[in-house]
């Protein structure tokens, strides 16, 4: 992703390059230089050269005065792929931590919560064809679960005792 390095002197002449053609060269007319040469703070900009988008950074080289300007350009092709590359990574982790903890809620659901209210229906449905004898049993963390088996208990237990007493007066 580095294109290039350069150190310009002062007034913004290329003393070092990475490329050699550029020796010599007076870059004080170039818009980041002539901003560089301007202030003792890093300027950094954002530039679309015709290889794609650049980043193009030049900073202060100052030891008591100005001795010059360090800059460099770094290719943002290369940078931006390796982003998108970690955003899809991460994406992928999430849906992946997203589905795992949706199977585990799943799972909680039924046992905690349907399979006790399969166990009322069942029980329901064996009083409802005369089994007055059928009761739930359910021991179970959800106290609000437990409490239901147990009024529900009660109430079968006061049917299976009421129809015993109106058979009784029949007879």
């Amino acid at each position: 992703p580095l294109l290039w390095i350069s150190i310009l002197n002062a007034e913004g002449t290329v003393v070092a390059h990475t490329v050699p053609k550029h020796y010599g060269q007076d870059w004080s007319s170039r818009t980041t230089v002539r901003q560089s040469l301007k202030t003792a703070e890093p300027v950094i900009r954002e530039l679309n050269s015709s290889d794609g988008p650049v980043l193009q950074i030049a900073i202060p080289i100052v030891s008591g005065l100005r001795w010059g300007t360090a800059m460099t350009e770094i290719s943002m092709l290369e940078i931006e792929a390796q982003i998108e590359a970690r955003r899809q990574h991460v994406l992928q982790q999430s849906l992946v931590l997203g589905g795992g903890i949706t199977a585990l809620l799943t799972v909680l659901m039924g046992i905690l919560v349907i399979a006790p209210l399969t166990r009322f229906s069942k029980t329901a449905q064996r009083i409802s064809t005369g089994d007055l004898t059928a009761r739930v049993r359910l021991d179970h963390p959800v106290s609000e679960l437990e409490q239901m088996s147990e009024s529900f208990n009660e109430m079968a237990q006061q049917i299976q005792g009421q129809t015993q007493v109106l058979e009784q007066q029949v007879c």
